[in-house]
């Protein structure tokens, strides 16, 4: 049966006035409580029907009635944006100092809802300071901020909002423009020009800046350092800089502005912490593709531990950045402070569970690491865990490995006296294949290379980087040819083996530099 509170809440939500005259006047509680912990003034302040509000009010309803699932009047009325109501509740005796369990005041809400003409109410009549705190110690502007409510923010700015206070996070509101803003920066502009700290740190270290990188916003993060922000700059321990942040999330747009500012693509901690590291802790592998395009120094070590990019990819399981970084000649055989190589890092996951080892992750890890270290170190004793079980996969993929490489061994390269292992081998060391690339007819072979690799499963992997190898030896094949006849006319009379010296400690951007300082025209 229907209670007479429910026909009371009913009457309200169908608007009919009278009804809900006619259930007080019979004695129907008016401060009745639903179980969703509605009364009938809150039910009527979400129905926005300002007569029965007045009603309810007249007769006395609780005004400052909520629970911890429903909102005071006061702030429910702020969420609707009725200014209408809002002022009625205050007028009577609705508390302006009572907070929602969430810690937020009215103003707060009105900040967060962009109902500008309630935020001019509650500052203009002084019923609230401008920078009013909830109890996250969060003001209306950053309130406003936080949920891009623009005109808010420009009105509360205008009172003179502090910008430069901090919430229980120490964000001030710039943070949080930053944060909410992708290329719209002109809430940014604002926060600048009224002199908001732009290297405000957050309790986790954040600046405006940092919060920029991580998010992409070039636009801001440009502008930002136009104005004055310097923690770019930072080389703390921590490897918590802007610059190191966007390597780990991937932001190359943004590494490339920091570049062209004279920022070095091998930019580190002042403990060795780079850019290439970051890359390679966190798995970006297309990140460590850029970083080595751009010049990193793929055997850079962090000073305190002596690891590398490869050790750290490699204390992850992140094969496809093992697989990138062995592709540009990473050193599988690198040695930490421990005397670690790569390989131990991937072998302290183990747990001692065989299934552990049939893992993808590990497995891939481990096998990219193994046939590296077999084929291009002989005689080397591939090390293996005195917890790992006897019989496991990676003795027989090692043994796997070991038959290749005879069978390698034994496979010359078109009529040529060079082996392919041993044409294999030189591409961990320049000199070697461009000595080998000089050779017409294994020059002339390398179009038929995937026929070759292709014979070896295990081995045919190292097709991409064997391409892209004698690609780059034939560029720079051409490229000393046409540098040796600069520099007989720079310098006619320098030895050879002094030419041949010079010429190979620059690298192709000299060249290219030393061929154009000539100005002759090469064909």
């Amino acid at each position: 049966m229907e209670s007479s509170g429910s026909r009371l809440m009913l009457a309200i939500l169908c608007d009919d006035c009278a009804e809900v005259a006619k259930l007080l006047d019979k004695g129907v509680d008016i401060n009745y409580i639903e179980p969703t912990g509605y009364s009938p003034l809150h039910a009527a302040i979400e129905k926005g029907n300002l007569e029965i509000v007045e009603l309810l009010l007249k007769r006395n309803a609780n005004v400052n009635r909520f629970s911890q699932y429903v909102l005071p009047p006061l702030h429910l009325a702020v969420v609707c944006g009725r200014l209408d109501v809002l002022t009625l509740l205050i007028a009577c005796g609705a508390s302006l100092e009572t907070k929602s369990i969430s810690g937020l005041l009215p103003i707060h809400i009105a900040a967060q809802k962009g109902h500008l003409d309630i935020v001019e109410y509650f500052v203009d009549n002084k019923l609230y300071h401008v920078d009013a705190c909830s109890s996250d110690l969060r003001t209306p502007l950053i309130w406003a901020v936080i949920e891009g409510q623009k005109e808010v923010a420009e009105y509360l700015i205008q009172c003179n909002a502090d910008v430069k206070k901090a919430d229980v996070f120490d964000s001030i509101a710039l943070h949080y423009a930053c944060e909410s803003n992708h290329e719209d920066i002109e809430i940014i502009e604002i926060f600048i020009s009224k002199g908001s700290n732009l290297d405000a740190k957050t309790y986790s270290g954040e600046t405006p800046l940092h919060i920029c990188v991580k998010q992409g916003y070039l636009s801001a993060a440009r502008r930002l350092i136009e104005s004055g922000a310097r923690s770019y700059l930072e080389r703390g321990a921590s490897g918590n800089s802007p610059i190191h942040l966007a390597a780990q999330y991937n932001q190359t747009e943004m590494l490339e502005y920091f570049f062209k500012m004279g920022i070095s693509v091998n930019f580190q901690t002042v403990d060795g912490y780079s850019l290439l590291h970051v890359a390679a802790i966190f798995g970006r592998s297309q990140m460590v593709t850029f970083l080595l395009q751009k010049g990193a120094n793929i055997e850079g070590k962090i000073v305190s531990r002596g690891t590398t990019a490869l050790h750290l990819a490699s204390s992850s399981n992140h094969c496809d950045v093992i697989q990138v970084l062995l592709n540009k000649r990473a050193d599988v055989m690198a040695i930490d402070k421990k005397g670690r190589i790569p390989l131990d890092f991937v072998y302290e996951h183990f747990n001692g569970d065989p299934n552990e080892i049939r893992r993808f992750d590990m497995k891939c890890s481990m096998e990219l690491l193994v046939k590296h270290m077999l084929l291009f170190y002989k005689d080397i004793e591939v090390p293996t865990p005195s917890n790992f079980p006897s019989g496991t996969s990676i003795d027989e993929f090692k043994h796997n490995c070991q038959e290749e490489i005879e069978q390698i061994k034994t496979c010359l390269i078109g009529n040529t006296t060079v082996s392919l292992y041993t044409f294999l081998q030189a591409l961990r060391n320049k000199n070697k294949l461009l000595n080998f690339l000089r050779n017409h007819e294994l020059q002339e072979e390398m179009k038929n290379i995937k026929q070759y690799i292709d014979k070896y499963p295990i081995y045919s992997s190292f097709l991409p980087m064997v391409l892209e190898e004698v690609h780059n030896g034939k560029e720079r094949l051409l490229l000393l040819e046409k540098a040796d006849t600069a520099m007989d006319i720079i310098v006619p009379k320098l030895v050879l083996e002094c030419k041949i010296h010079i010429l190979q400690m620059l690298n192709n951007e000299d060249l290219s530099s030393l061929i154009e300082s000539v100005k002759v025209e090469f064909y």
